[in-house]
């Protein structure tokens, strides 16, 4: 058996709550196609972040490669309604100075996780069982949830306005007792990532995946 360990460095402590466990459910999805078993350990990275997002990730890549540790997940916000910006002005970025950086010292086994817009839009991969979260009988085009969480402009604004609609008619202790910092951890934890397979941000991430394991040697390349 092949023990891998795979850190990761998110934007905020909310975005770890959620992404964390979608990420362990996609390498063990992708581990079954790997070449003999593989274990999958994903870690939270505490670092110095630095002045910015580049030495957040050098700092990551240093930290990580001192703790034995395989592959760094790098989350990055689009805010935007591609990944494009924050490729090119971030994750390429980081990736061109890492690279110049002795590979003693530095894990260079980078996956990128690029939400679009948010995070939060990964949250309404599945809308039934959002709506079973939020604990309420309307439905998606009364929370102002219809269509695809991609084209939304502000996820987190819709989420929290979705819990507000939804819960308006319960007694005032219960109406107020959810808040969307209770959703991160259960959604991710709950969700199936085969409902994120229609995301263009998640196809890539998958894609990132796969590269860096077919690097390793882990995964064959048709895979």
């Amino acid at each position: 058996m092949i023990q891998l360990y795979v850190g990761l460095i998110a934007e905020g402590t909310s975005d770890y709550l959620f992404l964390q466990p979608i990420i362990e459910k996609t390498l063990l999805t992708i581990a079954y196609e790997c070449k003999g078993q593989v274990d999958i350990d994903v870690k939270k990275i505490e670092c110095d972040k630095g002045s910015g997002f580049t030495d957040y990730v050098l700092n990551a890549a240093k930290t990580v490669k001192e703790n034995f540790i395989t592959m760094l997940i790098v989350h990055a916000d689009a805010d935007a309604g591609t990944a494009e910006h924050t490729y090119s002005y971030k994750i390429n970025s980081a990736k061109v100075l890492l690279e110049q950086q002795n590979e003693r010292d530095f894990c260079k086994n980078l996956i990128a996780i690029v939400p679009i817009q948010e995070t939060e839009s990964w949250m309404l991969a599945d809308k039934n069982l959002f709506i079973e979260a939020v604990g309420t009988k309307k439905n998606e085009s009364e929370l102002n949830i219809n269509g695809h969480p991609e084209t939304f402009n502000n996820p987190k604004e819709r989420i929290e306005n979705a819990i507000r609609i939804g819960r308006c008619n319960m007694p005032k202790k219960l109406k107020n007792s959810l808040k969307i910092t209770d959703l991160y951890s259960y959604l991710g934890q709950a969700m199936k990532v085969e409902n994120l397979l229609s995301f263009k941000s998640y196809q890539d991430f998958n894609q990132n995946v796969r590269r860096e394991l077919v690097k390793l040697n882990l995964l064959p390349e048709n895979k």
